[in-house]
């Protein structure tokens, strides 16, 4: 039986039959789960599907905090009080009101990230619209002219999924994952704890990548501004330039991928510091 995989805010503040947890996550479901609403599929451009995922997926593993503090920590403050990293984010992205901080939050994920993804303009392109409320996020898709899908067994990665309540009324949504490429070149061994994996380059995203940057950060291995990486988990411009910096200090070759050369040496050098 087909599997739809997906990555969603699991709001603490959603409905509990999908939606409770609290965190950025990923989930599964049967193709022919009962509360399964629709599926939506935007208009995309070749290799927009995988763009918005690949952000979604460096999220995984956000918890939600219990007041408004820390937001931009994965870990820290976590709780059950619906704050998070993303409403405020969107907000000062559009500036629409519809995104406000402390309730129900998995469309403002799905929503940020698509800004995150493509900027605000070709972002509403994509949705149809702002909202924070999944049932007119649904119609906004359909005013869009996103496909519908209706064999949920052919759910795709970049896919949007609404789910029901017991009323049969629209509460909760996620974005599929099915299908997106899995990375094959992870190392077979486990490196020292905190300290990033090769292989890691330009496009990387996730977790591996922010132990990079924190890795960098407790070097004094700088960016192109002269500051600290954001440890956002994202291997944008910035890590390229650092992780340069880093191979030209040490005497490896200097190609912006953290390989195994690379690896070996923050190992070294992070024991003495």
């Amino acid at each position: 039986m087909a599997t739809i995989e997906t990555v969603g805010g699991n709001t603490s503040g959603g409905n509990t039959l999908v939606a409770n947890g609290g965190c950025v996550a990923q989930k599964s479901y049967q193709h022919t789960y009962q509360r399964i609403a629709a599926i939506w599929r935007p208009n995309y451009e070749p290799g927009e599907a995988k763009k918005v995922v690949k952000k979604a997926l460096s999220f995984v593993g956000y918890l939600e905090k219990k007041t408004c503090s820390q937001l931009e920590d994965f870990k820290a403050n976590a709780g059950y009080g619906n704050f998070n990293l993303f409403a405020p984010h969107a907000l000062a992205a559009t500036g629409s009101g519809v995104y406000v901080n402390g309730v129900a939050w998995c469309d403002i994920f799905v929503d940020d990230m698509f800004i995150r993804a493509f900027g605000t303009k070709r972002a509403k392109q994509l949705l149809g619209g702002w909202s924070a409320y999944t049932p007119t996020s649904n119609n906004y898709l359909k005013s869009a002219g996103a496909v519908s899908i209706t064999n949920f067994a052919k759910a795709s990665y970049g896919d949007i999924i609404f789910f029901k309540d017991l009323n049969g009324g629209i509460c909760h949504v996620e974005i599929v994952t099915t299908g997106y490429p899995k990375k094959t070149n992870q190392p077979q061994t486990t490196p020292p704890r905190s300290i990033a994996s090769p292989t890691l380059k330009t496009g990387s995203v996730g977790t591996q990548v922010k132990y990079l940057q924190e890795n960098l950060n407790q070097l004094n291995i700088t960016g192109a501004d002269k500051q600290k990486l954001s440890v956002d988990g994202d291997f944008g411009k910035n890590t390229y330039r650092a992780v340069k910096k880093f191979q030209k200090k040490y005497n490896l070759a200097a190609d912006g991928i953290y390989g195994q050369k690379s690896y070996q040496k923050m190992c070294a050098k992070l024991k003495k510091v």
